[in-house]
């Protein structure tokens, strides 16, 4: 009996294990193609959902730096929290499930970086480092537009 127990216990890890990583894991991905680029298939309203949060996210930096010429923190603060974790809210599950990890780390991690240059303004304004955190979201944005594209799901 423990035998079995045992097997039937492997066998559930290693289903689960492949169901995380294709549910959560892997995404609706094809090979890199000729520039390395790994493209992500998308339904057209997911992929008008991802490109219209980068867009927002365009906004959001050309607002922080608005804000930095004209040494105004309270802009900087409001622009960094609308592209904050808050957003993350909305997020269709059928796009969480088609995006890979990489790309999903990547999104996460720049929504990160909006809410810490909003709390470090709100804990003491510094221009040089909101310029220095700012830079990073930056980069993050160029890994995911070098990593990265789409492509329309056809059904």
């Amino acid at each position: 009996m423990k035998k079995i127990k045992s097997v039937l216990l492997i066998f559930s890890l290693i289903f689960n294990f492949v169901l995380v990583y294709i549910f959560m894991l892997k995404g609706e991905v094809s090979a890199p193609d000729a520039s390395g680029r790994v493209a992500i298939t998308l339904s057209e309203g997911n992929r008008d959902f991802v490109l219209a949060e980068m867009r927002g996210f365009l906004v959001t930096v050309q607002q922080i730096n608005q804000g930095l010429a004209e040494n105004n923190p309270d802009k900087i603060i409001k622009a960094a929290q609308v592209s904050g974790h808050a957003t993350t809210e909305k997020v269709p599950t059928s796009l969480m499930k088609a995006l890979p990890v990489g790309f999903k780390s990547l999104g996460m991690d720049t929504h990160h970086q909006f809410d810490e240059i909003a709390r470090a303004v709100q804990e003491r304004y510094q221009p040089q480092e909101v310029q220095q955190r700012l830079s990073k979201v930056l980069n993050n944005c160029i890994s995911c537009h070098s990593a990265y594209k789409f492509e329309i799901q056809h059904d």
